[in-house]
């Protein structure tokens, strides 16, 4: 990255606008400064470096920003010629503000990535968002995968775009899977803990999380009614069952723990189900390396979560450096 990329960048940085959009859907909002999470990073010299947060503009989130953060192994300016892979991060639904900060509840994977010399990027999405374009509401899969890949391109951080993986818990497990079948052999890895696999299966499940996040009357603008025709087309759209053929060329790591909860166990029998239709379709076919883990208590908490993406870290490197 030269010094007038970095200058850019540091200024960028510093100029930041706060989210003045309030609309139904998954809305964004920036938090303060000071907020007890952490401070806004404004970095004098962004070449030295790691950890950025960023409040990225966005057209498709509303004409607002959202809020990214992007954690490198080393400074800049010590990035190979091409850039270092890198793992897009997915949340799940929350209350919070800060989903990016989320993940330092995952033991390790900082340190990890630092050591693997990939990149984490962080972004937020909606408190139930679900990686979509809403049918009325945000553009979430537009922002993820084309906003954001444009801004970072732009501003120059390191990153070889060609190298991408995808990671994700609850929603965000869900996203990674989504966001890949959507987009066929786009990311070289895809890690869902605990995912939503099978929405229409158990559509009552996302109905409610949009439901209890927003309003009864967000329920539908996601996808639309899954009880009519043309609802139940859109959903099949999103749903990583009936998009399994896209996941093909990836290593694949599926989790969901046993006798975990009522929550779990529903995306535990998703997640078996998806596992079924990919050995069916055979993964050797598919180029699917595929990793599923459902035999092991767990609940629907990030203590499981971190120890598998822990336990998948490894065949997410691997699958990247190829």
């Amino acid at each position: 990255m030269g010094r007038k990329r970095l200058h850019a960048l540091a200024a960028l940085l510093i100029t930041v606008a706060l989210v003045s959009s309030a609309t139904p859907g998954p809305a964004v909002a920036a938090p303060k400064p000071t907020e007890s999470l952490g401070a806004v990073v404004r970095p004098q010299v962004a070449g030295d470096q790691r950890d950025f947060d960023l409040a990225v503009p966005s057209t498709a989130a509303g004409g607002s920003v959202v809020w990214v953060r992007v954690l490198l192994p080393a400074p800049a300016s010590q990035a190979p010629s091409g850039g270092w892979p890198v793992v897009f991060l997915l949340h799940g639904t929350t209350d919070s503000t800060a989903e990016r900060y989320v993940w330092r509840k995952f033991a390790g994977l900082f340190d990890a990535a630092a050591s693997s010399g990939v990149v984490l990027v962080m972004p937020e999405g909606g408190k139930a968002g679900y990686y979509s374009d809403w049918n009325s509401g945000s553009k979430w899969e537009t922002f993820h995968l084309g906003e954001l890949p444009r801004y970072l391109k732009a501003n120059g951080f390191p990153i070889d775009f060609n190298r991408k993986a995808l990671a994700g818990y609850s929603m965000g497990g869900f996203g990674a899977l989504s966001y890949a079948a959507r987009h066929p052999e786009r990311f070289k890895a895809v890690v869902a803990l605990s995912p939503v696999a099978n929405p229409l299966r158990n559509p009552s499940l996302v109905l409610n999380d949009l439901r209890d996040v927003y309003s009864s009357s967000a329920r539908y603008r996601l996808w639309g009614n899954p009880k009519t025709k043309t609802g139940a087309k859109n959903w099949k759209k999103h749903d990583p069952y009936y998009l399994a053929k896209g996941l093909r060329g990836t290593y694949l790591y599926l989790y969901a723990g046993k006798n975990g909860g009522s929550v779990e166990s529903t995306l535990r029998a998703q997640t078996i189900k998806l596992a079924k239709r990919l050995k069916s379709l055979g993964t050797a076919k598919l180029r699917i390396t595929l990793r599923t883990h459902t035999a092991s208590y767990g609940t629907h908490s990030y203590k499981y979560w971190s120890a598998q993406l822990k336990n998948a870290w490894p065949g997410v490197v691997a699958a990247l450096k190829k």
